[in-house]
């Protein structure tokens, strides 16, 4: 069964998307319970940041003084030395950035996880009559999952890469502002469609989600023991392995089409920021032939760019993965968001020191009016 492609679009524009800021401001604001985590994120992300542009730096120096004829080897030990230890330095910090990436992610997704569940236990027991159970299950189990990465990846992602963008782009403003402005001219052409495949993924997630809720409720119902009892009674194997495979068939559709969405976007990224490096050869190279440039300088800008254009290409690549993620996060604060029917009263007493002992005083009952059985 081929993926329907204008099928897809009619269901698309018959549920219309809601707005995302909203979403994505609630959150983001999951992580407020840890700001003292996010906070040492931070600063790791900026110590980061900073040794990673020493290298460059100190290429520079390398090229234009310690091997400048007739060149100083003690110069250049030093310069070599430090190199290496900012190297070193930035590997040391790139795995504590890793270990409270994660670290963050993992307690954001403990606090929605429980917070979730205890909300639905709450909820009254009408609620789950009228509500299948696979679908109620594949939303704590499968959405809260799938967004697990997103949290765990994108505060640290987004944040190390604006701060990597901004310094780098601010060191070759400082180094020559005209071949800086010359490497980057054409970044925005990349803006629109990084927004436009991000929404196109959010639809295909929301649609994705759906359709695996319906498989998890399937099989709930036709596994368990009374389902498969009424399966086999009525002799139903053929036509539920049918819708079995039909609601397969589909997820795998969706999700073929979620991994090729945006592919050709991908490539274009790749390829310049590949040419990126030729270009600046190219203009750097005639203006050291003028004597407006030095070759060191030329040197350290294609090392800068690596560092500009990769975290560039990831910031488009976490819009992308942000805007499909809000799916995920609709449907989980959906179900937060349920109005629970029994509630505490404001200012409830909680009970202390509770005793599981019953007495009855004065109680009686009888089978005949009038004719007591039992006293107590």
């Amino acid at each position: 069964m081929a993926f329907d492609h204008g099928d897809w679009q009619r269901r698309r524009k018959a549920r219309p998307q809601r707005p995302a800021w909203p979403t994505l401001k609630r959150a983001v604001g999951l992580h407020r319970p840890h700001l003292g985590l996010v906070g040492l994120l931070l600063a790791t992300i900026a110590l980061s940041a900073a040794a990673g542009l020493g290298p460059p730096l100190l290429l520079q120096r390398i090229i234009d003084d310690a091997l400048t004829p007739p060149g100083d080897g003690g110069e250049l030990n030093l310069l070599v030395a430090a190199m290496a230890a900012l190297v070193a330095v930035s590997a040391i910090l790139g795995v504590a950035q890793s270990y409270l990436s994660t670290s963050v992610g993992q307690a954001v997704m403990l606090d929605l996880r429980t917070s979730l569940y205890r909300h639905l236990t709450g909820m009254p027991l009408r609620w789950f009559t009228s509500n299948r159970t696979g679908e109620v299950l594949s939303r704590v189990s499968n959405d809260t999952g799938a967004v697990q990465g997103v949290v765990s990846d994108t505060l640290g992602g987004v944040v190390g890469n604006v701060i990597t963008v901004a310094s780098t782009f601010a060191l070759m403003l400082a180094l020559d502002w005209r071949l800086a402005l010359f490497s980057v001219a054409f970044l925005p052409v990349f803006i629109y469609p990084a927004r436009r495949v991000g929404n196109v993924q959010r639809a295909l997630m929301a649609e994705s989600q759906e359709q695996l809720g319906q498989l998890t409720a399937h099989m709930q119902e036709t596994l368990s023991v009374s389902g498969a009892l009424l399966v086999k009674t009525f002799g139903r194997q053929g036509y539920e392995t049918d819708r079995f495979d039909e609601t397969a068939k589909r997820i795998r559709q969706l999700n073929i089409r979620r991994a090729m969405v945006g592919r050709w976007f991908g490539v274009s990224m790749g390829l310049f920021g590949s040419m990126a490096p030729v270009v600046v050869y190219w203009y750097g190279g005639h203006r050291v032939i003028g004597g407006d440039a030095t070759l060191g300088t030329v040197v350290a800008f294609a090392g800068l760019l690596g560092r500009l254009f990769g975290p560039t290409t990831a910031l488009l690549n976490i819009h992308v993965t942000l805007l499909s993620s809000l799916a995920l996060f609709e449907r989980l604060f959906d179900y937060l968001d349920l109005d629970q029917e029994i509630r505490d009263r404001p200012g409830a007493v909680t009970l202390r020191d509770v005793r599981g002992e019953l007495r009855f005083e004065e109680v009686h009952f009888s089978y005949l009016p009038g004719t007591p059985r039992c006293a107590a």
